[in-house]
């Protein structure tokens, strides 16, 4: 049977939607996910609380994964109390920006959101996978995890007062091995008359600066996807779209030379 793996980038709902914008970011790791593990897991996205309720209503995932903004942290983190209250053995999984890069900070930080159990740092593909495989050797067992700590990149996790935090791995510097979200249909059911897609045609930042995220050493190199990739996922959100609007994610769009074939591939568009 396929393991059940829920990954939630939830946003506020009310009068509006807070974040209206289609989860791409945490869908890179779960297209990447099911990309290398296949059928041995079943994976299902989610922006909307009610979406992810009513999934919650009929399965209980083996994993638990949420992306952590500071816009939805306490929902996220609510999210996970409950679902460790209704499954204890379920695994939390977060990632994201809004996480300190300091060894005590990050103890402290998982500290007030005790229903954290593994946190993955920056990008997430490689080491979401790393981290399920080490779980299912082990039969999903978080406390011999705990007591065994195999080699995960990037993770960082409490063992009592002790924070564990696992070496950096490797930036992706060919973006061609991440498989497309959009292209593989994983997005298919965001395309509504709320959300705005997002894209990415580089990932990283040459420039430091201190008040952003992607300011830091792990960031400088600027990997781009392939040119017909980017035109491809132009024309699969064009042909669904039914909001008005596009944002392109990259730190800097507009500084490289092919950042012009991208705008040229819109209007034409």
């Amino acid at each position: 049977m396929a393991t059940k793996i829920s990954f939630a980038d939830l946003s506020h709902t009310g009068q509006i939607v807070a974040a209206n914008t289609i989860p791409l970011g945490i869908a890179y790791v779960a297209t990447y996910a099911k990309d290398k593990i296949k059928d041995d897991i079943d994976v299902e996205i989610f922006r909307y609380p009610d979406d992810l309720s009513n999934y919650l209503d009929k399965n209980i995932p083996q994993l638990a994964c949420f992306s952590n903004f500071s816009w939805n942290i306490k929902l996220s983190h609510e999210f996970a109390k409950r679902i460790k209250e209704f499954s204890p053995n379920t695994i939390t999984v977060f990632g994201g920006p809004n996480f300190p890069d300091k060894a005590e900070q990050q103890k402290e930080f998982l500290k007030q959101y005790p229903a954290i159990d593994f946190y993955l740092e920056y990008e997430g593909e490689k080491c979401f996978v790393e981290l399920y495989n080490e779980l299912k050797k082990i039969n999903f067992d978080k406390e011999k995890f705990i007591k065994i700590k195999p080699l995960v990149h990037n993770i960082r996790y409490l063992d009592g007062d002790e924070i564990i935090r696992g070496e950096l791995g490797d930036k992706f510097l060919h973006l061609e091995a991440l498989p497309s979200p959009y292209l593989t249909g994983m997005l298919d059911k965001f395309f509504d008359d709320t959300l705005i897609p997002m894209m990415q045609s580089t990932r990283g930042c040459p420039f430091t600066c201190t008040f952003c995220w992607e300011g830091g050493s792990y960031f400088t190199k600027t990997p781009r996807y392939p040119q017909d990739r980017i035109v491809a996922e132009l024309n699969y959100i064009a042909e669904r779209v039914k909001t008005k609007d596009l944002q392109i994610t990259d730190a800097n769009f507009g500084m490289f030379p092919k950042d012009i074939d991208t705008a040229k591939s819109i209007k034409a568009i």
